[in-house]
C-alpha cells in the first residue's frame, strides 16, 4: 500500500505492508528521523528506538517508538524533569 504524508507542505510517499507489522518502529524511525529534530539538540533527530525510561537531560526532546506484532509503544519526553508522556496503539 502507498500513502502520502505531509511535512512542511511537502508530500512524501511511503509504503507499508500488513506483512511487516513487526517493523512499525523501524519504518517510523526511517520515515520521521530526518524530518523531526530534537528542539534541545537540533543537530539530532527527535525520534529514537532506544527506550526512554524517564525525562532527564539525556532524553528531553526525544520520542521513543517501539512495537511488538500487536502494539506500538510511544514515549516522549517534553523537557528535563517533566513527566514522561506514554501511549500505545493497537496493530490490527
Amino acid at each position: 500500500m502507498e500513502h502520502d504524508i505531509f511535512f512542511d507542505g511537502n508530500v512524501k510517499e511511503y509504503s507499508w505492508s500488513i506483512k511487516t507489522k513487526d517493523k512499525v518502529a523501524d519504518g517510523a524511525d526511517g520515515a520521521l528521523s530526518s524530518e523531526f529534530k530534537n528542539p534541545y539538540s537540533t543537530a539530532n533527530s527527535a525520534i529514537t528506538t532506544t527506550e526512554i525510561k524517564s525525562c532527564d537531560s539525556n532524553s528531553e526532546g526525544k520520542t521513543y517508538i517501539a512495537n511488538t506484532t500487536s502494539v506500538v509503544t510511544i514515549k516522549s519526553c517534553p523537557a528535563d524533569g517533566e513527566s514522561l508522556l506514554e501511549g500505545t496503539v493497537d496493530i490490527e
